[in-house]
């Protein structure tokens, strides 16, 4: 392992094999630079939609048998490193720094952005994938029981995988003499830069850091494929076409949009547009407007007692009004609280220096387009369908 080294030597290594050494990142360039291609991470790219497009292209049942043979391993990887995490010097450090609460954070709109964004990511809700996989389940499906273990499981995984995180990052902190905050900034650096860190210290570092990547790798093809699948579904479902032409089209497309990530700026474009999608103008306001086109143009009575017709215990009328009033109104409140507090800054359209932040740019353009790209494909789908008489 080209990272592989001890103390603040082993961590200073593994951030920079992942961001000078793999991603050949760009330093001090300004927002929206994208420099040359990598060709690791292109090759990375191509084969994951590979992946994608062999898990998906017979359709449904293989998305079952692939997702049953790639959870377990990922679950075991993640208790084996809690375990390992747990045993390094100055874990305890790292766990305070998790568990103990901040009250003043509650203050913050971006806490509670943070927060539903991770809920709505990991759960993928708002994303068409419920949905999506929903229209497949038996009409006899237990609802209820599998929307509480779902929501459970995934609570329990991030808790759990927060540990492993926290008491390597605490380990991390001795060794550098910092304090557990200052170690490295979060997104992917936690999954590239902590974990390696970790696995460097074990017994046969290269054989367990194997298994990691793979599981890794499984976690992710497991997350793409799900979201490729509603793609193509609604797709299918609205223009009538070919669903194996369609999955073609579909995987060409993204695999071109996503050479923006495969640059050198690639990873200030995937951050950027991570918090848009994950913030308040994304999937929080999607799940807004969901509710309240379910609870108040719908009649969400008759959804609550189809749920209910099968389930072991039975959905109240206070269902009906999480979903009319108090979910709407939470997220209203945190999209206006973060809109106000963007609009007061200069860091969502231009930086502190006065340069365009095109990320959030584009993805403002995108979020004003897509609604209307979905009434063009309702309206064509429309269209298509064989007229009577």
């Amino acid at each position: 392992l080209p990272w592989a080294a001890h103390g603040a030597e082993g961590v200073e290594a593994a951030k920079d094999y992942f961001h000078t050494t793999y991603l050949q990142r760009l330093q001090d360039a300004p927002p929206g630079t994208l420099g040359g291609l990598v060709p690791n991470v292109v090759w990375s790219l191509i084969a994951t939609w590979v992946l994608i497009y062999l898990c998906i292209f017979r359709g449904v049942r293989l998305v079952s048998k692939v997702v049953m043979w790639t959870v377990p391993l990922p679950w075991l990887m993640l208790l084996i490193l809690v375990i390992r995490g747990l045993t390094l010097d100055g874990a305890e450090t790292g766990l305070e720094y998790y568990l103990r609460p901040v009250w003043s954070e509650l203050a913050k709109p971006d806490t509670w952005t943070y927060a539903f964004g991770q809920v709505f990511f990991s759960m993928s809700l708002a994303f068409g994938v419920m949905v999506t996989y929903a229209s497949f389940l038996h009409r006899k499906s237990d609802l209820n029981n599998n929307a509480a273990i779902i929501g459970l499981a995934d609570l329990g995984t991030s808790f759990i995988a927060g540990i492993a995180v926290f008491a390597t990052l605490g380990a991390m902190a001795m060794a550098t003499g910092q304090p557990v905050k200052d170690v490295l900034d979060g997104g992917p650096g936690l999954t590239f830069v902590v974990f390696p860190y970790a696995l460097a210290q074990f017994p046969h570092p290269a054989l367990f850091s194997t298994i990691f990547f793979f599981a890794l790798i499984t976690l992710g093809i497991d997350s793409a494929f799900s979201i490729a699948e509603s793609v193509l579904a609604s797709v299918v479902d609205k223009l009538r076409c070919n669903r194996d032409v369609a999955l073609i089209v579909m995987v060409l497309v993204c695999l071109g949009i996503g050479l923006v990530y495969c640059t050198q700026g690639g990873m200030g474009w995937w951050g950027a547009m991570d918090d848009f999608i994950n913030g308040p103008w994304g999937i929080a306001l999607l799940g807004l407007l969901q509710c309240v086109v379910l609870g108040w143009m719908y009649r969400i009575s008759r959804l609550r007692r189809h749920a209910n017709e099968r389930s072991d215990w039975r959905l109240g009328p206070w269902w009906d009004w999480l979903v009319r009033v108090v979910v709407p109104v939470m997220l209203a409140a945190l999209f206006i609280w973060n809109v106000l507090e963007q609009s007061t800054s200069a860091r969502f359209l231009r930086n502190e220096q006065g340069l365009p932040v095109w990320p959030n740019i584009v993805g403002l353009i995108l979020a004003a387009t897509a609604p209307l790209l979905a009434v063009v494909l309702s309206i064509s789908g429309l269209d298509l369908q064989p007229t009577q008489g």
